[in-house]
């Protein structure tokens, strides 16, 4: 028996990482990415339907500590996608010889992939890509580095984290996990379709992507796309039909996400997100974005507490925090999806955003209001 019986994935990447005979591959020329056996090679050994999170029972862990906050350096602030966490945890497992794993983008920006610290800058890590990633090679290097006595920090979804954790088998002490709250891996097919058209409009590569810029504050979704000819896409994320179709319907997102056990059931030692509900369950203020952070481990607590005095943090009630992370997705907008997508593979992204992503007159006049009128404001 192998994966090609399960019909859930969430691609988390344990399966491949685990297969002896290197049976298993990613098709990349899918709507999603799909894991694929290769019968020729497969000798039915079982281990990867053994690592599967996703087809297995599968237990988390459930907050011990919780609070809000942000780094004390403005700049951390605006360079990340909240308050600045993650920056924090991994330069702090960096200065004592370390090493992170997280997703970034791909010299053109058309795919996201994970990478090692080793291997970029921190800053390419920092920040919300949204479109489903590969975690590559990435599990069997953690592995290599904690055997050699490494400190490492690895950041994925929650579905990626549960697949590390299954994958190694053992706790580790000198690993830390961390995952955040997920809204969906959206399609990475459709992604490239977007960039392409953008860059046919705008007659030059993509040079850069970044789907929470702050443009118009903290808490509204935007993104910014600069091109190697010197310019710029910058839209909201109401008005721009990439985010709106994923943000706002969840259309674009893999057929597993729509029922994701993990957004409830989390394998990290900490989960980190945007604190959303700060006015209602906290005196928490900043415009530029504040954290929300789940330890879900001891270890993550100790981590958090060593970030004190760079930070500005306030202790949540843990019940409260964990409702401000839980994600629900309404059958409406399953229903959605699939209409959705049936478009899509019939007329492309284009065609289905003129049937279901067409704004009305009064989301354009209000989209005209913010972005007149509210840059760099947090509203």
């Amino acid at each position: 028996m192998n994966i090609s019986n399960f019909q859930q994935c969430s691609n988390c990447g344990a399966c491949y990482s685990i297969c002896p005979q290197g049976a298993i591959t990613v098709k990349e020329d899918r709507l999603f990415y799909v894991p694929t056996v290769d019968a020729s090679l497969c000798v039915e050994c079982s281990l990867c339907t053994k690592v599967c999170p996703v087809n297995r029972t599968f237990e988390g862990n459930k907050p011990i500590y919780a609070c809000g906050g942000w780094h004390k350096d403005s700049n951390i602030v605006l360079s990340s996608s909240s308050g600045g966490v993650f920056y924090g945890i991994a330069k702090n497992v960096i200065s004592h010889g370390g090493v992170v794993f997280s997703a970034a983008y791909s010299d053109d920006c058309r795919t996201v992939r994970f990478v090692s610290s080793d291997d970029v800058r921190l800053d390419e890590m920092m920040k919300s890509k949204y479109v489903e990633s590969l975690v590559g090679d990435s599990f069997k290097r953690v592995r290599y580095e904690l055997d050699s006595g490494r400190y490492v920090l690895f950041c994925g979804t929650p579905c990626q984290v549960a697949g590390l954790k299954s994958y190694l088998e053992e706790e580790y002490e000198r690993l830390i996990t961390c995952d955040f709250a997920c809204g969906g891996l959206p399609s990475h097919t459709i992604y490239k379709e977007y960039l392409s058209f953008l860059e046919k409009k705008y007659r030059s590569k993509v040079e850069s992507v970044d789907f929470r810029p702050k443009s118009h504050g903290w808490k509204r979704y935007a993104v910014k796309i600069k091109f190697k000819n010197g310019k710029e896409y910058l839209r909201l994320g109401t008005e721009d039909p990439y985010l709106k179709s994923f943000l706002y319907g969840k259309m674009t997102v893999r057929d597993y996400c729509m029922e994701c056990k993990f957004s409830e059931c989390h394998a990290s030692d900490i989960s980190i997100a945007d604190f959303w509900l700060h006015d209602k369950f906290s005196s928490l203020k900043h415009k530029n974005g504040i954290s929300l952070v789940l330890c879900n481990t001891p270890k993550g607590k100790k981590t958090i507490e060593l970030l004190k005095e760079e930070y500005v943090f306030s202790e949540l009630d843990t019940e409260v925090a964990s409702y401000n992370n839980k994600v629900q997705i309404s059958e409406k907008r399953k229903e959605n999806r699939k209409l959705f997508l049936d478009r899509y593979k019939k007329d492309g992204f284009e065609g289905a955003k003129r049937v279901f992503l067409r704004n009305s007159t009064k989301e354009k006049i209000r989209n005209w209001i913010v972005r007149e009128f509210c840059k760099e404001k947090d509203l």
